[in-house]
C-alpha cells in the first residue's frame, strides 16, 4: 500500500520545525524499526508494517514511505532520509547498514536517546519547583514595591504622618530589590550564553580561560559524556573505533567535539594505547575504565558505563545546585516580607500614637 505524502525540504532549506518534527518521528521508527528487524523481520515488510501502525501520522508517513522506495530502489536508509536527519546520525545508520548490524545501531540509539531523556526529565523535575519560587519571589516584590507601597505612602501624606528615616531607607531598598533580582537573573543567562558561544568556538581564549573556571570539571564531565554517547552510538553497530572517530571528525556538531575525535585518532595512530589516546581533556574516569577494556576487549562497554555514570554525576551536580537556591529564595522572600511589615506598620502605629496623644 503506497500512501501519498508530502516530503519536506532538506536540511540546508527547511524548516527547523520540520527538521525537529522528523526527527522526533525517527526516534518512535528507529524504536520500533529495530524491534522488529531484531525478530528476523525483513526490512521492506517492517516498514510496511509501520506505515498501517501510523496511517494518519503523515510526517510518519513521509519518512516511512521515503525509506520504502529507497530500499526497492537499492539505496539505504541513510539515503532515503538524508533531508531530514543530521550528519552524523546519516553516517551512524550508513556505518550500521555496511557492517550488517543495522539493527543494534537502531536498538543502541533509541536506548541512549531513553536514558537522555529521562536524564532531562529528572533534571527538569528537579528545577521546577525553585524556578517558580524565584518567579514568584520577583511578582511578589514587584507588586510590594510598585502598587502596595506608593498607596500606604500616599495614605500617610494624606494624614499628615512623616515617614521615619529608617522607613525611608527601608522603602528605596524595597524598591531597588527586585530591580537587582532582575539584573542578577538576566546577567545570569548573559554569562551562560557567552560560556556556551565560547564552548562551541573553541577559541583560544576559551582554551586559557577554561582552566579558571570554578566549573570544570562539570564542563569536563559534559565534554566527555557527550563524547561517550557519540562514540557509543556509532561503535555499538560494529564500526570499528577509528572508522567512527573519523565520522564524528567529519559530522559531529559541536567544534569541540570533532577535534577531539581527531586528537583521539591521531593518538591511536601514532601507536598510543586507548587509555593514552583519551586522556586529553576529558574526565578522568574514562582513561581507568578504557585501561580495564584494554584488558578485557569490550570498548563498547567502557564507554557506555562511562555515559552513564557522568550522567548521574551531572545530574547531581545540577541538582544540588538547585538545592542550594531553594532556602535563599525563602530568606530573601522572607526578608523582603520583613521589611515590608516594617515600612506599612512603624508609620501606622506612630500614627495611631500622635492621634491617641492628641485626644484629650
Amino acid at each position: 500500500m503506497r500512501v501519498q505524502t508530502e516530503v519536506c525540504r532538506g536540511p540546508r532549506t527547511a524548516g527547523k520545525r520540520t527538521q525537529a518534527i522528523m526527527s522526533k518521528r525517527f526516534e518512535t521508527v528507529a524504536e520500533n524499526l529495530a524491534v522488529l528487524l531484531e525478530s528476523g523481520l525483513p526490512i521492506l515488510e517492517s516498514l510496511h508494517y509501520l506505515q498501517e501502525r501510523h496511517e494518519s501520522d503523515r510526517p510518519m508517513q513521509a519518512l516511512l514511505q521515503t525509506a520504502y522506495d529507497a530500499i526497492v530502489a537499492g539505496d539505504s536508509l541513510a539515503e532515503a532520509w538524508k533531508d531530514w536527519l543530521p550528519p552524523v546520525l546519516l553516517a551512524t545508520l550508513e556505518l550500521g547498514n555496511q557492517s550488517g548490524h543495522l539493527a543494534s545501531t537502531l536498538e543502541a540509539y533509541t536506548k541512549q536517546r531513553r536514558q537522555r531523556r529521562e536524564w532531562f526529565q529528572r533534571l527538569s523535575k528537579a528545577a521546577v519547583y525553585p524556578v517558580l519560587l524565584f518567579v514568584g519571589n520577583l511578582l511578589v516584590e514587584f507588586f510590594i514595591a510598585q502598587v502596595l507601597i506608593p498607596e500606604f505612602q500616599k495614605m500617610y501624606l494624606t494624614t499628615g504622618v512623616a515617614l521615619t528615616g529608617s522607613s525611608r531607607i527601608v522603602i528605596a531598598a524595597v524598591k531597588v530589590l527586585p530591580l537587582i533580582l532582575l539584573t542578577l537573573c538576566l546577567l545570569l543567562v548573559a554569562v551562560g550564553l557567552l560560556l556556551v558561544g565560547l564552548n562551541r568556538s573553541e577559541s583560544e581564549f576559551w582554551k586559557s580561560a577554561v582552566v579558571h573556571l570554578p566549573g570544570r570539571k562539570l564542563l569536563l564531565q559534559v565534554r566527555t559524556q557527550k563524547f561517550c554517547f557519540s562514540l557509543f552510538t556509532l561503535m555499538a553497530g560494529g564500526t570499528p573505533i577509528l572508522e567512527a572517530l573519523e565520522t564524528l571528525r567529519k559530522y559531529a556538531a559541536e567544534r569541540w567535539l570533532r577535534i577531539q575525535a581527531a586528537s583521539v585518532s591521531h593518538n591511536l595512530l601514532n601507536g598510543r594505547t586507548l587509555a593514552a589516546a583519551f586522556s586529553e581533556d576529558v574526565d578522568v574516569l574514562l582513561p581507568s575504565l578504557l585501561h580495564l577494556a584494554e584488558q578485557t576487549g569490550d570498548v563498547t562497554e567502557a564507554l557506555a558505563q562511562t555515559d552513564r555514570f557522568l550522567e548521574r554525576e551531572i545530574a547531581t551536580a545540577v541538582e544540588q545546585s538547585l538545592a542550594w537556591l531553594e532556602p535563599v529564595l525563602l530568606v530573601l522572600m522572607g526578608l523582603l516580607i520583613a521589611m515590608t511589615m516594617y515600612v506599612l506598620f512603624v508609620p501606622m502605629y506612630n500614627m495611631i500614637s500622635s492621634i491617641a496623644t492628641a485626644t484629650p
